[in-house]
């Protein structure tokens, strides 16, 4: 098992980001279950288009140092998972991220990180500044141990995930090109840290 090397961190409004722990996989699908793609209605909301069994989930949560989890009075409400390019090949060895396979192993020429699910509890928790928090918090501690590239993908066909489009430009990243995996198609996006 990979030590998690996210700091905990409490802000003044109570919200408080922590390392994810195995035993928060139950609070992770719960999120996933209301910000999946088939449970999302509003094109204003990002969404998830994975939905990882529990033992998946444990498993995520169990291999990535910078996984974190975010919470208000101890309920998770949100979470992001992120991988170096160490841990994604160890993953993929293990037979997980195969849906995103051919990408993490086109981006192995260099040291990254790939940042493989971000979602907030929509209901009360959503646009309150959590999900860029996470982020910063990743981007912030990852470069301190000297990456300076991110990855991740973002849904465009059949549904357009505008929101997170907006999410991840507004903070800096750059669109690279488009995908096909499977039967959806995704944009590619990259932020490099100074």
């Amino acid at each position: 098992m990979i030590e998690n090397i996210m700091q905990d961190r409490r802000c003044r409004d109570g919200l408080f980001l922590r390392s994810a722990k195995m035993c928060d996989a139950h609070s992770v699908i719960n999120i996933i279950t209301h910000t999946h793609v088939s449970n999302q209605r509003d094109e204003n909301k990002g969404f998830l288009c994975h939905f990882p069994n529990v033992s998946e989930y444990e498993q995520r949560l169990k291999y990535g140092r910078y996984n974190q989890v975010a919470e208000y009075d101890k309920k998770v409400v949100g979470f992001l998972t992120a991988f170096s390019d160490e841990e994604a090949i160890e993953y993929l060895d293990k037979g997980f991220l195969s849906y995103e396979e051919s990408i993490i192993r086109s981006l192995l020429y260099d040291k990254f990180i790939w940042l493989d699910q971000l979602a907030v509890y929509p209901e009360k928790y959503y646009r309150k500044g959590i999900g860029t928090r996470l982020m910063k918090n990743v981007l912030e501690k990852a470069s301190e141990d000297d990456y300076k590239l991110f990855y991740g993908t973002i849904s465009i066909f059949p549904e357009t995930n505008l929101a997170s489009i907006n999410f991840l430009t507004n903070l800096g990243f750059k669109v690279l090109h488009k995908v096909m995996l499977g039967s959806r198609k995704w944009l590619l996006v990259k932020y490099t840290s100074t």
